[in-house]
């Protein structure tokens, strides 16, 4: 049940294209970091899954990666590998990209969670999809964004409890 959640009200959006999705999050850390003045290091991008099905000309991470690029964000992978996660520094001026798992005690200004709906039930339990939710919607602090391609049970909840 997220109706408790107390954190910020998330940003739910759908979009038609994996392209638009990402080109809406480069978009939405630049104007964090040049309008709001937030520090890179205080904004995440998490992801559920690495592969995106139908997307099989690179992974998730990287083609997030690639957006920042496009932008001039520097970023951190740091699920990337062992040294990447145990190389970590929360300080260093970069947004970080991370699995949900990797970041679990942390916690960022802005938050964006992608693959939200790509969580089957094929693979995870109720229980599992319903834990990994709650961990990455309680790492934001101020801002909240869960943008998504297709509709599921979970973005169901998220807006209904909007």
């Amino acid at each position: 049940d997220y109706s408790d959640y107390s954190g910020p009200k998330p940003s739910l959006d759908k979009y038609p294209t994996l392209v638009e999705l990402l080109n809406y999050i480069a978009n939405e850390v630049n104007l964090l970091v040049t309008e709001k003045q937030y520090p890179l290091s205080e904004i995440a991008i998490l992801y559920t899954k690495s592969k995106m099905p139908g997307h099989e000309e690179g992974s998730l991470p990287e083609m997030i990666g690639q957006a920042l690029d496009n932008r001039g964000i520097l970023y951190d992978w740091v699920s990337e590998d062992y040294r990447a996660k145990k190389g970590y520094d929360v300080t260093t001026d970069s947004v970080t990209v991370s699995t949900v798992h990797s970041v679990k005690g942390f916690d960022y200004a802005a938050v964006f969670v992608v693959g939200l709906d790509l969580l089957d039930q094929e693979r995870w339990s109720e229980e599992q999809i319903n834990n990994l939710t709650y961990v990455a919607i309680t790492r934001a602090r101020f801002r909240l964004y869960v943008p998504y391609l297709s509709g599921n049970q979970i973005t169901e909840k998220l807006q209904s409890c909007l």
